[in-house]
């Protein structure tokens, strides 16, 4: 096969070199191979760049499985806490209701007793009262004795006298 050139406004037919199958195989086949040796070693980089990610991938999955125990035992941690707390709040409550109890109970004692105190006031006043009365009555039988005494010092003088 021949191939015909037209340039340069020559009408002359020039022949053009065509190669031989055997060189054309040969650079065909170079070809190949240098597109084979491209994709392999592409290949590997590819390989060898899914490995690294993967070891990668593997030391952040284990750094966050620590960290997630971690997490998990300080959880733990709170609760518990927590739990303490929430008893400890349940027995202040608790104790806040039976000092509630308590202080009702002292305030009804607290009243009973200020009425006792009242009405042992009244009693001691009208006690005083009687006192006074008594003592009145007293002054005055004493006065009264007193006057008896005398009228009879006068009397038992007369009788003497007579």
């Amino acid at each position: 096969m021949t191939l015909k050139k037209r340039s340069d406004g020559d009408t002359g037919e020039k022949e053009l070199p065509v190669e031989k199958p055997e060189s054309r195989k040969k650079s065909e086949q170079s070809v190949i191979v240098y597109i084979t040796i491209l994709f392999t070693v592409v290949f590997l980089l590819i390989l060898l760049s899914y490995f690294m990610h993967q070891r990668e991938n593997e030391t952040t999955i284990s750094n966050l499985q620590g960290e997630h125990i971690e997490y998990q035992q300080e959880i733990l941690k709170i609760e518990d806490e927590n739990k303490k707390l929430k008893e400890k709040l349940d027995k202040s409550e608790k104790n806040a209701e039976e000092l509630k109890k308590e202080k009702s109970e002292l305030s009804e004692s607290l009243k009973n007793a200020e009425k006792t105190v009242d009405e042992l006031k009244k009693e001691n006043e009208e006690l005083d009262r009687e006192k006074s009365e008594l003592e009145e009555k007293l002054s005055a039988a004493e006065a009264e004795i007193e006057s008896l005494k005398e009228a009879l010092n006068e009397n038992g003088e007369e009788v003497e006298n007579q």
